[in-house]
Order: structure tokens, then sequence, then C-alpha cells
């Protein structure tokens, strides 16, 4: 029993213990971290690596500067007879095949429909093969299906690309190509699509490193207690 006075009233006052004992109970102990997490980006704007790839090769080796200089640079490789000239004319072969989506600045010597018409070639090659790679990336498994698959997205959108660009110049007249012509630009969209087709298959089936967690913002409580 504890008694107080109540200096200002004058009154005893009679404290008596609770009925029920209070228990003390300990605190839980905070977490030695806590990580704060860091927004990601949602999954239709991250970059494909594939898409990437092919925008790449189409800026790198589809320019009016690179296509020249690595034609001439195939061609002075030192090479000889037989087997000896297989690297000269492969290096050849491959230089020609990348430079299939040849775009040319605006120019005096150019007509303005056939500059358009060809700028369209390569604007709607890229916009249906970065369609279908992102198609493929998301809906087929990884593996060999999915490298297929983006080989084939590529070489069919080169294709679309060149007959889109053949109708185009016969329905504009801006082009006097005949039908040996439009079979040779055909062939030539099948093989430089599958060659560009192989990079960005490579690009976007390669093994990478899976993210390691980042615990730059994680809060240390411990030195808290």
């Amino acid at each position: 029993m504890d008694l107080r006075n109540d200096v200002r009233h004058g009154h005893r006052w009679r404290v008596t213990p609770p009925d029920v004992p209070l228990a003390a109970s300990p605190l839980d102990p905070l977490p030695a971290r806590l990580t704060v997490a860091t927004p990601t980006a949602p999954a239709g704007t991250r970059r494909r690596p594939e898409v990437v790839a092919l925008v790449a090769v189409v800026l790198l080796a589809g320019n009016e500067w690179t296509v020249p200089r690595a034609r001439d640079w195939a061609q002075a490789l030192p090479g000889g007879d037989g087997l000896l000239e297989l690297p000269s004319l492969l290096a050849y072969l491959v230089a020609d095949w990348l430079s299939w989506p040849w775009w040319l600045l605006p120019s005096a010597d150019l007509g303005a429909g056939f500059w358009l018409v060809e700028t369209g070639r390569v604007v709607l090659f890229v916009a249906v093969a970065a369609g279908l790679l992102r198609r493929v990336a998301e809906t087929v498994p990884s593996g060999p299906v999915r490298a297929v698959g983006m080989l084939g997205a590529v070489t069919v959108s080169a294709v679309l690309g060149t007959v889109t660009a053949v109708a185009a110049h016969a329905l504009f007249a801006t082009s006097g190509a005949d039908a040996v012509d439009v079979m040779n630009q055909v062939n030539r969209a099948i093989v430089g699509g599958f060659a560009i087709g192989v990079i960005v298959a490579w690009a976007g089936t390669r093994r990478r490193r899976p993210p390691t967690e980042d615990r730059s913002d994680a809060v240390d409580l411990r030195r808290w207690r």
C-alpha cells in the first residue's frame, strides 16, 4: 500500500495496486536491415537486346559511309587461287549481306520519290522486325526455338520491306526495275535478313548474368538499438 499526500488540497489518497499484475513483455527485436524496394521499370518499357542489336546493325552496317569501305576492305584482303581466296570472298559476302538495309541521305542525285521509297523500305523493315522480335521474346520459351523464331522474324521483315518497296516503285514509277531485278532484290533481302537475323538471334538468346541484389539502399537499424 502506498500513501501519497495531495499538498494542494490537503487530502490523503490511498493508491492500491491493480488486481491483475502487469507482466513485463520484452519488445520484439528490430530486424537487422530494412531494405527499401527499388522501383523497376514495367516489362513493356525495358530495352530488348535483340531490338538494340537490330537497330545497331542497321545504323552501323547500312549507312552509306560504311558499306563501300567494308567492301573495299574485303577486296583488299590478301588472296590467291583456290582455298586461299576463300577468306577474302567470305568477308566480301558478309559485308554485302549486312549492308542490305542500305539507307541513304537525301541528295540532288537521287529523286525525291526514289529516296522516299527506299527510306520507307528500311523504316518498315525495322518497325515490323522490332514488333515481331518483341512478340517472339514474350511468347516463345528461351532456347533454340526462340533463336529460330527471331531469325525467321528478321528474314520475313526484310522480304516484306523489299516487296513493299518494289510495289511502291512500280506504283509511282520511281524505278525501272524488271522482273529479273525484282527477283534479285528479293533474294538479296532473304540473304541479308538471314545474316542480320543471326546477329539478332545471338543477342536475344545469349546467356546473361542474373541481376545481383542491390544493397546500397539497405538501412542498418542495429545501431539505433
